[in-house]
């Protein structure tokens, strides 16, 4: 017998352009990957049921476009939110630079939310720029959890997005 899930959250998944943003959600959601670069034109939603400490939980996944023209109409997608995924590409330095401007435009719209810092594409290893101990290190900065996943191999995507879950979990206000 299908039971509704006891809460469903909102989690906003952010960065710049081409970090694989929507590859994640693709993996996590699909168990799929596709290798081209398809721009995310303002936002894409998807949506993952799971069960985490025996209760069973419904991600809405907000898939925002991650580029500057998109900036103005990001602010209306972050209300709700429960959680933020921050995620760069390791492979790319300045994608891993802007994380403190998309920590900061999101805990100015939604406060202190649970963060998780994902350093993408590590299947990239031989054309890494951030090291581990670099990722490590701004989320400690950021108050975020932190991972290193591929979309790609699907390394490390159901732990991060269950240890984003448990968060949430953690957060909620005594009854």
């Amino acid at each position: 017998m299908f039971q509704s899930p006891k809460y469903v959250f909102k989690v906003v998944v952010i960065g710049e352009g081409g970090v694989g943003k929507t590859s994640l959600i693709l993996r996590y959601t699909q168990d799929r990957f596709l290798g081209e670069y398809i721009t995310t034109i303002g936002t894409n939603f998807a949506v993952k049921t799971l069960t985490v400490n025996g209760q069973q939980i419904k991600l809405q996944l907000w898939d925002l476009g991650g580029q500057a023209q998109f900036m103005r109409i990001r602010s209306f997608y972050y209300p709700g939110a429960r959680a933020a995924m921050l995620v760069y590409s390791v492979a790319d330095k300045n994608s891993f630079e802007a994380i403190p401007k998309w920590a900061r435009e999101v805990r100015g719209v939604c406060g202190s939310i649970p963060l998780t810092l994902l350093g993408n594409k590590i299947d990239l290893d031989n054309e890494r720029r951030v090291k581990k101990e670099e990722g490590q290190g701004q989320a400690k900065q950021i108050s975020a959890d932190f991972f290193e996943t591929s979309a790609k191999t699907g390394e490390l995507i159901n732990g991060a997005f269950t240890s984003i879950a448990n968060r949430i979990l953690e957060h909620l206000p005594e009854k």
